[in-house]
């Protein structure tokens, strides 16, 4: 296929530089082929010549597309936030020299981190979800 496409195009160069017209035969011979019907226009797959068929949508699987990107980017952001509150909180842990302040801070950095694991699941189901949309 692309052995050809240089052929042509080495062809149609050297006819534009030596003035020559170009015929439509040589442009046209590699170009998708279109089989007309009454009603619409269906491309034919060059390998195979059989007609493309048209995607046809389930009814509503637009809005639980829309539903499912909606919760993958909901779940990012707070898992997003509060694995900026357990860095926070945890680098807060390592820079105090108070022993009763570090335990409380040690306990709430694991508490967000198990938070942002659960929103971690929460965001791969909800891309679990989406794909599954796909599916007929």
């Amino acid at each position: 296929m692309i052995k050809s496409i240089a052929i042509i195009v080495v062809g149609v160069i050297c006819m534009t530089v030596h003035g020559q017209e170009i015929p439509d035969s040589l442009v046209t011979a590699h170009l998708p082929v279109w089989e007309s019907s009454d009603s619409t226009y269906r491309p034919i797959e060059p390998y195979t010549l059989d007609p493309v068929v048209p995607v046809v949508y389930r009814r509503g699987s637009i809005s639980t597309r829309t539903v499912g990107i909606g919760l993958m980017i909901g779940f990012g952001y707070l898992s997003y936030q509060y694995s900026q509150k357990a860095d926070k909180k945890y680098q807060q842990y390592l820079h105090t020299g108070n022993m009763d302040e570090m335990d409380t801070l040690y306990a709430e950095a694991k508490q967000y981190d198990r938070i942002v694991g659960w929103l971690y699941a929460g965001m791969e189901l909800s891309f679990l979800f989406l794909i599954s949309t796909f599916y007929e």
